[in-house]
């Protein structure tokens, strides 16, 4: 039988060809070479799909971002490594996708709180992140919570509005310049 991961790649794959609202779950089936039962057996409808989707892909998002900032020596390089796991990632998925706003209407309509678990996940690993940094973020009269708040908010924005991955890129890069002012490092 094949185990929730490899039925939750197969549907990311599918999802990702056809979108949320035109793939079915024979479609998943088949792309993960089961039956649809079996299928039904591990996940009762469609939004419990997604619910698991988005479930697994933040935490695999954020245990790439604590394996990675690990090895990271600087708060550049790992904000470097959050806002890809964070934002780079998930937007070149999409941008690949031929049905992308189909993707996040679906994921938003089916699954918010499983999203606003996995954006809560990644905010306790930025703020794990920025936490050495306390004491400068708090003379410059703000307080962790709200930097975390603002770097994650904004990041998540930069991926709504770019224009295209170079755009992205930029924003990010002006966001990491003014988080690592406000630390106290050199953003060179």
């Amino acid at each position: 039988m094949k185990n929730r991961e490899q039925i939750i790649e197969a549907a990311i794959g599918v999802i990702s060809r056809y979108g949320v609202k035109r793939t079915t779950m024979s479609d998943v089936a088949a792309e993960a070479n089961i039956v649809r039962q079996t299928l039904y057996n591990q996940y009762a409808s469609k939004e419990d799909l997604l619910r698991a989707m988005i479930r697994h892909i933040g935490e695999q998002s954020v245990a790439s971002i604590r394996t990675e900032a690990k090895d990271a020596d600087s708060l550049a390089e790992k904000l470097d490594i959050f806002f890809l796991h964070l934002v780079v990632k998930p937007y070149e998925w999409l941008q690949s996708s031929p049905d992308a706003k189909d993707i996040i209407d679906g994921f938003n309509d089916a699954a918010r709180d499983e999203l606003a678990k996995s954006y809560e996940l990644h905010r306790t690993e930025l703020r794990k992140i920025l936490a050495p940094y306390a004491a400068p973020i708090e003379r410059a009269g703000l307080s962790l919570g709200a930097v975390t708040d603002m770097v994650q908010t904004a990041a998540k924005g930069a991926k709504g509005s770019a224009r295209d991955k170079r755009h992205l890129v930029n924003l990010l890069g002006s966001l990491k310049t003014m988080v690592l002012v406000l630390a106290g490092e050199d953003p060179k």
